[in-house]
């Protein structure tokens, strides 16, 4: 069985959702150097309840995932996690 890579989940730019967040950059570049799988998380969407959006660019499945990103509401989080089980 081939082992899925563990997924870094960063917020996307808000005006271009296919770049990371200019302030999560770096951690972009470091997750990448470790071959983790990158992927973007519109944080903006997330805050306003809409999760199935805010992951709609995820790609693919991974056992491990580390958000690294703004913080969001409680609520949102949980959502987020609903979300990406889904």
């Amino acid at each position: 069985m081939r082992r899925r890579r563990p997924r870094s989940e960063l917020p996307s730019d808000p005006l271009n959702d296919r770049r990371p967040d200019e302030y999560f950059a770096s951690d972009a570049a470091a997750a990448k150097e470790l071959d983790w799988t990158v992927c973007l998380v519109d944080v903006d969407a997330l805050g306003a309840g809409d999760a199935s959006s805010a992951v709609r660019r995820l790609a693919g499945t991974s056992d491990r995932a580390v958000y690294r990103g703004w913080m969001v509401r409680w609520e949102h989080y949980a959502q987020l996690e609903a979300a990406l089980t889904a």
